[in-house]
């Protein structure tokens, strides 16, 4: 396999500008339940916080596989 030097789309950077901007949005949402109630609210919703992140991680995927490879990603020609 030979090591192909490729420009990635702009369509990568997006979608990693959008996991990292609804990642912040969560992230902020929660930090401003208050001190003494964050280990439960935090606990409380743990699936829908994981489960949240998931969702946002495989949308970012998709839009990753499909704008192009990898900068540096191997190609398979012989």
């Amino acid at each position: 396999m030979d090591t192909v030097q490729k420009i990635p789309s702009p369509g990568r950077a997006v979608a990693i500008a959008e996991l990292f901007a609804a990642l912040d949005d969560l992230l902020r949402s929660y930090r401003g339940v208050p001190e003494d109630e964050r280990e439960e609210r935090w606990a409380a919703d743990a699936d829908l916080i994981t489960g949240e992140i998931a969702r946002r991680l495989a949308v970012a995927r998709a839009c990753i596989s499909r704008s192009s490879p990898p900068v540096g990603g191997l190609s398979t020609s012989i």
